[in-house]
């Protein structure tokens, strides 16, 4: 993600952005662009790589400059919620409207969703049992 930010190839959405927040940006987990634009849509920390709160101050970093439209701090469980609902509460990401936008993300809800896409991933692959698609052909449709 590093080089995606450091070519220019988003400078649509950060051309007028200062180099603060592209510094800022990248040290951000994930971030999903818009497909064919550049823009970021959504932004991910991993708790096991940052602290809730570091996470969170890297999101109001960059909403200085560049609206975000959905935030994600991803992590273990109760131990993560309870730190990640302590810190979300604080003053300034009330006020620089972080509290907005920003959701927790356990992991095993990542898991979940992981499963469901490689079950369907696989396409029709996956489907039935094999060799049961056709009828078995008879000795007189054979001739």
């Amino acid at each position: 993600m590093t080089g995606f930010l450091e070519t220019g190839a988003c400078g649509i959405c950060l051309s007028s952005r200062s180099e603060q927040t592209r510094r800022v940006m990248r040290n951000i987990d994930v971030i999903w662009f818009r497909k064919g634009a550049g823009h970021p849509v959504r932004f991910f920390e991993i708790e096991h790589s940052t602290s809730v709160y570091s996470g969170l101050l890297r999101f109001n970093d960059v909403m200085i400059d560049f609206p975000i439209p959905e935030a994600f701090v991803v992590g273990d469980g109760d131990r993560t919620l309870a730190k990640f609902e302590r810190e979300v509460t604080r003053r300034t990401f009330e006020h620089s409207g972080l509290r907005e936008v920003i959701r927790f993300l356990p992991y095993e809800k990542v898991r979940q969703t992981w499963r469901k896409y490689e079950e369907i991933g696989v396409g029709s692959k996956g489907w039935g049992t094999a060799g049961a698609a056709r009828p078995a052909r008879s000795a007189e449709s054979a001739s």
